[in-house]
């Protein structure tokens, strides 16, 4: 049986196929860009992530001549957090504003004010920060009512790609967690913050475990990528969150530094954090166990290093 991962990275699409064992049988890629309309301002486009996504499944399938009966499961990591809204319809009504995105600095400090930073780290476990959606949401509530209006839900990067596969709308819990509109304690949305931010928890999608099934491949989205009908799709996870397990951070103790360009970061497996002791901290619900995500607070983007996935991946879904 094989598995296909995919990525939404910051740079571009990433498509490994799995054979038996976690051996990396074929892989591809496929660049999108980022548009900055205006200074702190960080926005993609979904649909070059649907496109993407499609282009590198189909040339998996084709370099590996795998049959896509014999393809277990697909599960997609990606870029955390992004505000993507979708109407009604699944369409994009407006670019997806990325996580190096600083345009709600102001509502961020305007909502620690009306709503305590203690309160919020109390909920959320993690400090007000533009970097989390919380303020976006707030912003695009304030900036694009007409839109906010038409809103029927709120994905992230690899949400989007297996509601394009699947017709369903999910979140994953590490996602989730970076939305600083979730309650770690529970694992369930915040009506208070999301209505604090403009909004309530209609417009958020359900939150699944990583290696839950949140859906199967419809006979359209089998048209476009060459996957079979019908094929389990899995919950997936913050991209952070998949590295760390890739290099085997799974419980006390361990711990894994990521990159030396502009937005290095440090992840550590616990299952008692203490975020207080360092304000540039990023708690991940995942199972019953924490992960605990290190980096400066002022993150801008770069050129991620290229190459395949590592053996570990499956760990990530159960295997």
């Amino acid at each position: 049986m094989h598995t296909l991962a995919i990525d939404i990275g910051t740079t571009n699409i990433k498509g490994v196929l799995f054979g038996p064992g976690a051996v990396p049988v074929a892989q591809a890629t496929r660049e999108h860009g980022t548009e900055y309309p205006r200074p702190t301002w960080a926005e993609q486009r979904a649909e070059a992530w649907w496109s993407g996504a499609v282009e590198t499944i189909r040339r998996v399938l084709c370099e590996s001549g795998v049959v896509p009966a014999s393809i277990g499961a697909v599960a997609v990591s990606g870029q955390a957090p992004t505000l993507l809204a979708l109407d009604a319809a699944g369409k994009p009504l407006a670019p997806a504003i990325i996580w190096m995105d600083r345009r709600s600095a102001d509502q961020c400090g305007r909502l620690t004010r009306e709503i305590g930073a203690e309160r919020i780290y109390g909920i959320t476990g993690n400090w007000p920060d533009s970097f989390y959606l919380l303020s976006k949401l707030r912003w695009f509530r304030e900036n694009r009512p007409e839109l906010a209006d038409r809103t029927a839900a709120f994905l992230q990067s690899n949400g989007y790609i297996n509601f394009m596969l699947t017709g369903e709308r999910s979140a994953d819990a590490g996602h989730a967690s970076l939305s600083q509109a979730c309650d770690l304690s529970s694992g369930s949305w915040s009506g208070d913050l999301l209505r604090a931010a403009g909004f309530d928890e209609s417009a958020m999608p359900r939150i699944a475990a990583s290696g839950e099934v949140v859906g199967r491949v419809t006979a359209r989205a089998a048209a476009l990528t060459g996957l079979k009908a019908g094929t389990p799709v899995l919950a997936g996870a913050v991209d952070a969150i998949g590295g760390a397990l890739e290099a085997g951070i799974l419980g006390e103790g361990a711990h894994l530094h990521q990159g030396r360009g502009p937005a290095p970061s440090h992840i550590g497996g616990s299952d008692e954090l203490d975020g207080r002791r360092a304000q540039m901290a990023a708690r991940y619900r995942l199972r019953r166990r924490g992960l605990r995500r290190l980096r400066p607070h002022k993150r801008r983007g770069g050129r991620w290093r290229r190459g395949p996935f590592g053996h570990h991946l499956p760990a990530l879904y159960g295997g």
